[in-house]
């Protein structure tokens, strides 16, 4: 009986360790998904901040329907946000010499699919459009 005994009670800590283990991966998995749906947000609002960049005469300080202004030379994100780091993630401006779309690249604060990275979303901003895309 007592062999019986040990037996449950080493299934009983394999059943437990895999059930906390599962729990673990699931809660990082939850970190990931939150911290790039955040991302994505403030990109989102980023992107629409670069439209009307896109739209707003050069008099005005806007690009006069080109996004080379904020492409051509390396730039802060500060151009369309007063903050260029948030809880959540660092953005920052891709630099391009193309007037009719630009890049805008977001770096979380969490592991992401591959655990050694973050979490890292890009939003290409086109004058009426924008597309993201998940890089991890």
């Amino acid at each position: 009986m007592g062999q019986q005994q040990i037996l449950l009670l080493i299934l009983g800590v394999c059943v437990l360790g895999i059930t906390v283990s599962v729990g673990v991966i699931t809660v990082q998995q939850d970190a990931s998904y939150e911290n790039r749906a955040l991302l994505i947000s403030e990109l989102r609002h980023l992107g629409a901040r670069a439209q009307e960049f896109y739209r707003r005469p050069i008099e005005d300080g806007g690009g006069d329907q080109s996004f080379l202004p904020l492409t051509i030379v390396p730039r802060d994100i500060s151009v369309l946000s007063a903050i260029p780091s948030k809880v959540h993630g660092d953005f920052y401006i891709v630099r391009s010499n193309s007037c009719t779309s630009m890049q805008i690249i977001a770096n979380g604060v969490v592991p992401g699919i591959y655990p050694r990275f973050p979490v890292r979303v890009m939003l290409t901003v086109y004058p009426d459009s924008s597309s993201i895309s998940i890089l991890n």
